[in-house]
């Protein structure tokens, strides 16, 4: 959090006239706003006759004058990034009097933070479903970013409409989400009706990482678990291996007097075993031998580094720049259940993303917001066996996992600007906000084949109604590039008996499957949602709130796939082979991505909060769905 030092002119007061031999003393003592006593303040006084006195407040934050004449005086005090409001005035009459001084943190970007809603208010980011997080509440979730995510998703509670809820990172979506650490407020629900947002904010997450500080603070943890504590699992003769080590750390402090940073590290060992319970077959006769059950071992490695540095390029204009860098490791994976150890495969990936924020202030009322981020993924997955997938139904599944090597590279842009206007008791905001998305994907899904054989076992009032646009999805562009009836083929083989060895392309020719074509339609229109909902909201008991919501969602334009090739209606007859007429001439589904298809949902949804002490906070949410 950056701020500036203020220099306040003092102006010069005549007192009254004052009696001959006379004096008086003024002392006091500098506390913060927090009541903390202040060391090394500069105290400043201004009196009759041109006086002019300077002092420096003690270990305990007390200051004193002596030998003062009576008459009024303006008294100032400051401290690095402390100062009064405004200059004290005291009119001196006796030997002795005490004035005290509380001085204020001088910022040009003020945040706010406030309680979690126990109370009903009008105020829109004070619903009674919403729910703050800081402090001391954040230590209560996990440390894991991947069970944090789903703490978090727990807490908001079901969204409102199609495609449920959504995290935002420091006002950017999509990114990589940061560990407890990092994190220093965390908004749930916050103003669900705001017109930011792509769509209604229920089930809506906010995290808000911590800036850098004035001085420097650090902080290191080690996190230590193995199967000590776990119980067996019943369908293993012995328990599953877990063996856990995260290590991380947080470093903040200025790097000069207008910038300052924070940095936080760590890194994530876990070894997670995976039960299989599977039953084998003899290889000659096919029957059952006994049942099998494995622990195999998963080793799963992540590191995150998040620097981040907060600049203040004048008085009325801040810099945030953020940078992420979280790369994962993780082996034999997709065992268990069925599975054999043979079907596992390995996956890496990295994801890195930079974001810069630039907020200026306008005036008294105004303040524009700049945001960019970039962010990058890239991954690969590599089957531990390229062989042909063999799959007992009931039993169990052997040979290679039908991944191949997979590999996917994504490049992600995000531009936002704000402005928010204050205007009375209006606040008015308005801005623009482009994404951008590239993929670079290759997919050799079930290329080396898949074998399959039978056999085996006070009331408050709230209402909003918003049309919320989607954006066609890059997945259904890779879908019909790739399904286009020439990149892929397919080839269905019963009873083969060349097993495992796969034949080339050409001697399977006469075993081609139907081509399944996806295309996109030249009229497709990008889909939207219109949203509405009400919510009763009203004070209980105990700093207990209950909001009753009721929302409707009305999708029109939604995405939908048909074949546009299905045999006309009385042509086709399943018993006559190669019966029907198609409309393409040819057999062969083909399936026409359009905008065409018509979403309605009613929703009730409740929400409870409870702040039953400074320790303990309770929630819950229950969902009525009608389609």
């Amino acid at each position: 959090m950056s701020s500036v030092s203020l220099f306040i002119l003092f102006t010069l007061l005549l007192g009254p006239s004052t009696l001959p031999g006379q004096t008086v003393s003024l002392r006091g003592q500098v506390t913060d706003e927090s009541g903390a006593v202040i060391p090394a303040a500069k105290v400043t006084l201004n009196g009759p006759s041109g006086l002019t006195k300077a002092a420096t407040t003690d270990h305990a934050g007390r200051y004193v004058f002596t030998d003062l004449l009576p008459g009024e005086y303006i008294v100032q005090a400051s401290a690095p990034k402390l100062m009064l409001r405004e200059p004290a005035r005291i009119t001196l009459t006796s030997s002795d009097q005490v004035l005290n001084l509380q001085l204020k943190v001088v910022l040009e970007e003020k945040v706010t933070v406030e309680e979690s809603a126990t109370r009903v208010n009008t105020e829109s980011s004070r619903n009674a479903s919403a729910v703050v997080l800081r402090g001391d509440n954040l230590k209560a979730l996990a440390d894991n970013p991947e069970d944090l995510k789903a703490d978090l998703q727990a807490l908001a509670g079901p969204s409102a409409g199609p495609g449920g809820g959504s995290i935002f990172i420091d006002g950017f979506s999509g990114g990589q989400l940061p560990s407890q650490d990092s994190i220093r407020e965390i908004r749930i629900n916050s103003n669900p009706f705001s017109p930011e947002y792509d769509r209604l904010g229920y089930g809506r997450i906010e995290i808000l990482t911590k800036p850098g500080t004035d001085k420097f603070h650090g902080s290191a943890y080690y996190n230590f678990a193995d199967s000590f504590w776990n119980s067996r699992n019943p369908y293993s003769q012995q328990k599953a291996p877990f063996l856990l080590n995260e290590y991380g750390g947080s470093l903040s402090g200025p790097i000069n007097g207008r910038s300052f940073f924070f940095l936080d590290v760590r890194w994530d060992a876990v070894d997670n075993g995976s039960v299989i319970n599977a039953i084998t077959l003899d290889p000659l006769t096919l029957e059952i031998i006994n049942p099998f059950t494995d622990t195999p071992r998963t080793p799963q490695r992540r590191v995150g580094v998040n620097p981040r540095i907060d600049y203040q390029l004048n008085d009325k204009n801040t810099l945030i720049f953020r940078y992420g860098f979280t790369p994962s490791d993780i082996r034999d994976a997709g065992l268990g259940s069925f599975n054999l150890v043979s079907r596992g495969y390995h996956t890496e990936g990295t994801n890195q993303w930079v974001q810069i924020t630039e907020t200026v202030v306008l005036g008294k009322s105004a303040v524009n917001e700049t945001r960019f981020q970039y962010f990058h993924s890239s991954g690969e997955t590599i089957a531990n066996t390229l062989s042909p997938a063999l799959q007992v139904l009931g039993s169990f599944n052997g040979g290679g996992a039908q991944v191949g090597h997979s590999f996917d590279a994504r490049d992600s842009y995000e531009f936002q600007n704000y402005t928010s206007i204050v205007r009375g008791v209006h606040v008015w905001k308005f801005g623009i906000r482009v994404r951008m998305e590239r993929d670079d994907n290759t997919s050799p899904s079930n290329f080396g084949g898949t074998y399959t054989f039978g056999g085996g076992t006070a009331p408050v009032l709230r209402a909003g109604f918003g049309m919320f646009y989607d954006r066609f999805g890059l997945s259904s562009t890779l879908n019909a590039l790739r399904y286009n009836g020439i990149v892929q083929q397919q080839y269905v083989v019963t009873n083969p008996d060349f097993f495992p060895t796969i034949p080339p392309p050409a001697l399977l020719a006469g075993f081609q499957a139907p081509q399944i074509i996806q295309q996109v339609s030249s009229s497709l229109r990008a889909p939207y949602v219109m949203q509405s909902a009400v919510s009763i909201e009203r004070q209980l008991p105990f700093n207990t709130t209950v909001a009753l919501t009721y929302a409707n969602s009305h999708r029109l334009h939604m995405l939908r796939s048909e074949n546009i090739n299905a045999p006309l209606p009385g042509t086709y007859d399943p018993n006559v082979p190669g019966s029907g007429v198609f409309p393409l001439g040819k057999p062969g589904a083909v399936f026409l991505m359009e905008s065409s298809g018509l979403y309605n949902q009613h929703q009730v949804i409740t929400n409870v909060n409870a702040r039953i002490s400074r320790m303990v906070s309770l929630s819950g949410s229950y969902v009525s769905i009608a389609r």
